[in-house]
């Protein structure tokens, strides 16, 4: 798929109204402008940009939605059941792992000590 076309998608995506049980993602209406700063980890989610140590951060759809997520709620634990039903935006009932391996191809392109697990409990964002 041409990087035009898996923008569009991702912007589409992102751009969905949010639900009610959403939190809003950063950059939503009323926040400020500009990237979100976390180490030497810029997001930008008006541009839908990520760059680590001022290089950009190829990141697949949903990697980049989970990252949204995680950053709407730093310190906080998501469990996998959220994450599902925010990212993925669907109920599962089944396997959850697919949450997993997401968190665990996020962390090979933004640095793996940033999203901590908290045992049988979820994931959280580190600050």
């Amino acid at each position: 798929v041409a990087p035009a076309v898996r923008v569009a998608r991702t912007r589409r995506l992102v751009g969905r109204a949010p639900c009610t049980h959403r939190a809003p993602y950063p950059g939503g209406p009323g926040a400020p402008p500009g990237p979100l700063l976390f180490g030497d980890l810029s997001l930008d989610p008006a541009a839908l940009e990520v760059r680590r140590g001022g290089k950009r951060v190829a990141l697949a759809p949903t990697e980049l939605r989970l990252l949204l997520e995680f950053a709407a709620h730093p310190g906080i634990v998501l469990d996998r059941q959220t994450l599902l039903r925010n990212v993925w935006d669907y109920g599962w009932d089944g396997d959850t792992r697919v949450v997993d391996l997401c968190v665990q191809r996020l962390r090979k392109k933004i640095g793996a000590e940033r999203v901590e697990t908290v045992r049988g409990f979820g994931y959280k964002w580190k600050r």
